[in-house]
């Protein structure tokens, strides 16, 4: 499929789960720097992010669905990574990036979670 009819379908979906969810946040627009830390989380329960399922390698099980695969390995993954304590730094988007720079993406474009 295309990225930019996905983004179509799937925007009006995420702000109506935003609306309903009011203990939830969208990253890294609704954080300050895109960073995820114990301050910015305080009461969010629910942190929306898109995702890059193969980010990491395809390894399904017999008779798993690819899709299915992609989605429980790429869930464990990010497990992994915050249970180590680095997921926060992984996908802080101020690593590289000067704040204008930031802005201008944010405003812009989108940003893949650990991309």
């Amino acid at each position: 499929g295309s990225v930019g009819s996905q983004s179509l379908t799937g925007i009006p979906h995420v702000h109506a789960l935003r609306q309903a969810l009011p203990e939830s946040r969208i990253w890294p627009f609704e954080f300050e720097d895109g960073e995820m830390t114990e301050e910015t989380l305080e009461g969010v329960k629910i942190v929306f992010a898109e995702i890059y399922p193969s980010l990491v390698p395809l390894k399904a099980e017999k008779g798993e669905a690819p899709d299915a695969a992609q989605v429980r390995q790429i869930a464990h993954h990010y497990s992994d990574l915050d249970g180590k304590g680095v997921l926060g730094r992984r996908i802080s988007t101020n690593n590289s990036l000067d704040e204008g720079k930031i802005s201008q993406i944010q405003a812009e474009e989108g940003w893949i979670l650990g991309a």
